[in-house]
Order: C-alpha cells, then structure tokens, then sequence
C-alpha cells in the first residue's frame, strides 16, 4: 500500500509541476508579445515595479497587530 502512495504522490506532483511549467511559458510569451507589440512601453515601466506577474505578498504590521502578543 506504501508503494501505491509513492505512485500517487509522484503522479500529482509531475501534473503540479506540468501546470506550473505551462504557467510560465505563457507568462513569459505574453511578456513576449507585450515588448513587441510596445517596444517603448519596456523605458517607460518604473523601477521599483517587479516583473514577476505575481501579486506582492501584504507586508506585515506589527503595530496593528491583535493576536496574542505577551506584555509584562
């Protein structure tokens, strides 16, 4: 029963694993046909924009924090 799971768990990764390299190759050709499309659109973009596609993670705040924090 063990070598099955090993089976499953190996075939779910390799399809997760498919999925994100097929997520990536699209990105990267839209981000392709963007920069030709709009040469200039590459100058203009500002710096302090990341080019990874992904939505920034929240930053933490730890002076609105109301979890449970220890105060003597």
């Amino acid at each position: 029963m063990g070598f099955f799971n090993v089976i499953v768990a190996m075939c779910v990764g390799l399809i997760m694993l498919g999925g994100a390299v097929l997520t990536y190759h699209h990105r990267m050709a839209e981000r392709q046909m963007e920069i030709e499309s709009n040469p200039g659109a590459a100058v203009v973009a500002p710096a302090s924009a990341k080019s990874t596609g992904l939505a920034s993670l929240p930053k933490w705040d730890n002076k609105n924090y109301k979890g449970l924090v220890y105060r003597p």
